[in-house]
């Protein structure tokens, strides 16, 4: 009896240590929690520091110690106090201060980082301003209130049906307390290979410092032959994102190569828009100025196939520019102007967020109406004329697509969620026959927040040839919430059908599938 008392309460203090140890590294949203406390950027910034500490670039302890006097002394002086309560937090000169409103006063601010996040104010049920992402909008809807109109991944369903607000915004499907009956992903010995070959390749940040990794997946047995962490110019950049999400970054799988486009905001003016390309094989990269394209943020970036170029665009009040980029050499060919129509009302409105691109013209899957999350549909705008929008309804007993991807033949294929429980299957779609379940998957489901808390970022699919991928989460019981769950790639053989589904071996995080971030994810395959 006392072995057993004993064990149980050495069980329950472990469990208790790493409860504490994983909470602290679980990955955070875009800087859009609801939460108006900006602790995140100064977790985030302590492990900048700490990671140039320990990589032994300071010589000496004295060195080491002026060092650090020096950055103390320099960010001190950096800071400026957002808002007049005492316990505002202090912004740098790479954040902006987001206040709930102009003359608010008590906790009602935060820091925005400027590279990726803007301040949006309150709205509908979000009561507290929040640092949204750049390629997203502010909404009254969704986990953290800033929808992607290219990725609906806070709201897989109508919002008519379930609006939320900052006291319930999780919707209840993906509450990870009626996750403990869905079985893991099954192992399959012996089964038979698909004829068409593959290797799958994904960017993940890191759980425990800024950057992101290359990881290379043989996509059939979720083994991971090579991972690499990015290295040059874009390793720099991403310093800049001070260990926050990223969007899901396009890939170019003849070159075997992830894409960004981007703006440097960080200075006292906006530089020239530039072109970032990571080798998915190695995680070296390469940076080039980008010629002939409007010097805007990139609201949509595609990597567009058909054409061998990369799509991105972008608005003002009244316009989309589009604009088509050599990546080789960075030169850009603007395509023509689009009008966008005044509101939400208008399909061409969020025509510049686009979540492909084929033969230069840009498809959005998501919600007409973002901002309120409802009418989902596909629409398609060749620049210079009006969006051709189709409402989209759901295969049955499935919601609102979470992802896209195009094959050659003109169908998509979506990650839908199941009605039941949210976790994901394959639905093929075009707008002659609509949609049908085309291959029902295990216990593939979205990031998710611990204790319930709502999805917590994207998952990934591709397709090359006639082959078709998705990298999603394999949701598993454990003591610590979260844990054991695993990153886990689904292969389809879109010719005959065959479906494998394997946990990614090594994970890209031991301490669980939510303490890091998808950042891209690509797929090459070759005939067998």
């Amino acid at each position: 009896m006392s072995y057993t008392y004993t064990s149980r309460h050495c069980c329950a203090c472990m469990s208790a240590i790493l409860l504490f140890f994983f909470f602290l590294m679980i990955r955070r949203p875009p800087r859009s929690t609801l939460s108006s406390s900006s602790a995140a950027s100064d977790v985030y910034k302590r492990q900048g520091i700490n990671a140039e500490y320990g990589d032994g670039q300071i010589g000496t302890m004295a060195a080491s110690r002026s060092l650090i006097f020096v950055l103390v002394v320099t960010w001190a002086f950096a800071q400026k106090q957002c808002g007049t309560d005492p316990q505002a937090p202090l912004c740098d000169n790479t954040e902006t201060c987001c206040k709930d409103s102009p003359s608010c006063t008590g906790a009602c601010t935060e820091c925005c980082v400027k590279q990726n996040t803007f301040c949006v104010a309150p709205r509908g049920g979000f009561t507290t301003s929040t640092c949204c992402g750049r390629w997203t909008v502010g909404c009254t809807v969704g986990s953290v209130g800033c929808c992607d109109p290219a990725r609906s991944w806070q709201l897989l369903d109508d919002a008519s049906k379930h609006h939320s607000t900052k006291s319930s915004s999780l919707r209840k499907p993906h509450a990870r307390a009626s996750m403990a009956a869905v079985p893991p992903v099954p192992s399959i010995p012996g089964a038979p290979q698909p004829s068409v070959s593959s290797t799958a390749y994904a960017l993940f940040t890191k759980s425990l410092k800024d950057g992101l990794s290359c990881l290379t997946i043989q996509s059939s047995t979720g083994t991971v032959t090579a991972r690499h962490p990015v290295t040059g110019p874009a390793a720099e950049y991403f310093k800049l994102f001070y260990g926050e999400s990223t969007r899901l970054f396009p890939f170019d799988a003849a070159a075997k190569r992830f894409l960004i486009a981007d703006l440097d905001r960080t200075g006292v003016s906006t530089t020239a828009l530039v072109l970032y390309s990571i080798d998915a094989t190695t995680g070296s990269s390469t940076k080039t100025a980008v010629q002939g394209c409007r010097n805007e943020y990139p609201l949509g970036v595609s990597w567009d196939r058909a054409s061998g170029a990369l799509i991105i665009s972008s608005n003002t009040a009244t316009t989309v520019h589009a604009c088509s980029i050599n990546v080789d050499t960075g030169a850009g060919s603007a395509l023509p102007d689009t009008a966008r129509g005044s509101d939400e009302s208008s399909p061409t409105y969020y025509a510049g967020y686009h979540t492909v691109a084929h033969n230069s013209t840009l498809i959005r899957v998501g919600h007409q109406k973002v901002s309120a999350g409802v009418g989902s549909g596909v629409g398609v705008t060749s620049p210079g004329t009006q969006t051709s929008w189709t409402a989209q309804s759901a295969a049955p007993q499935h919601g609102t697509a979470a992802s896209a991807v195009i094959h050659d033949e003109g169908y998509y294929l979506f990650l839908s969620p199941k009605a039941v429980d949210g976790s994901l299957d394959v639905v093929k779609w075009d707008a002659t026959s609509g949609p049908s379940l085309f291959a029902n998957l295990t216990n593939a489901h979205h990031p998710s927040m611990p204790m319930g808390g709502g999805i917590l970022g994207y998952v990934g699919d591709a397709i090359h040839g006639n082959a078709y991928a998705a990298l999603t989460v394999a949701r598993n019981p454990s003591p610590v919430p979260g844990l054991t769950d695993k990153w886990s790639v689904s292969t389809i053989d879109l010719i005959t059908g065959k479906l494998t589904q394997a946990a990614l071996s090594p994970q890209p995080s031991f301490l669980g599938a939510e303490t890091v971030s998808l950042s891209g994810f690509g797929l090459v395959a070759e005939a067998a």
